[in-house]
């Protein structure tokens, strides 16, 4: 919040569960890693938000089921119910941060430092293409890395977790008025 107010940036926090509160003067929705499911009104006002095109940033946590799943599916993204541990890169002796210093080309990426994202899930694009949407992948991680399905241990086990490189930052362009 800091660091967006010093770049001039009006921050406001949000009660969507409030009557007459709306997301209308709203340039970025900033949902920022909910620890509980989020009411039935709340998910509505996001995916009300995006349809409408508006731009969101969703960090969600791994094993933390929020209700925003189907819309970040809508968009062309599964949120894999994992926890990244990246054995080759990551922030000091911590695997489960892993971190990120080659970025896809885009211009949310263009200057972006080395970058750690502790307690990370990947992602996965949806098995079927959604229409007038585009998905593309701005931060892998490793090829030593993985994603551990299990809460309690960190420890690869093949045919349960995923192989890495693991997606754990994407941007989605939508083009709603568009025809596919």
């Amino acid at each position: 919040r800091n660091s967006l107010e010093a770049m001039n940036y009006s921050v406001e926090k949000v009660a969507l569960t409030q009557t007459g509160v709306t997301l209308d003067n709203c340039a970025v929705l900033i949902v920022a890693g909910p620890q509980s499911p989020l009411l039935p009104v709340e998910v509505d006002g996001v995916r009300k938000y995006i349809e409408r095109g508006g731009n969101a940033l969703i960090m969600l946590d791994p094993f933390v089921t929020t209700g925003l799943e189907p819309v970040v599916r809508a968009l062309g993204i599964v949120l894999d119910d994992n926890m990244v541990i990246d054995d080759a890169s990551h922030f000091w002796s911590d695997p489960s941060a892993p971190a990120v210093t080659d970025y896809n080309r885009h211009q949310t990426t263009r200057e972006l430092p080395l970058s750690f994202f502790p307690g990370a899930r990947s992602l996965s694009p949806t098995p079927q293409r959604v229409p007038n949407t585009y998905v593309m992948p701005l931060a892998n991680t490793s090829k030593r890395s993985y994603g551990e399905v299990t809460r309690d241990r960190a420890e690869f086990t093949p045919g349960k977790d995923m192989e890495g490189p693991l997606t754990i930052m994407a941007v989605v362009s939508r083009r709603p008025d568009a025809q596919d």
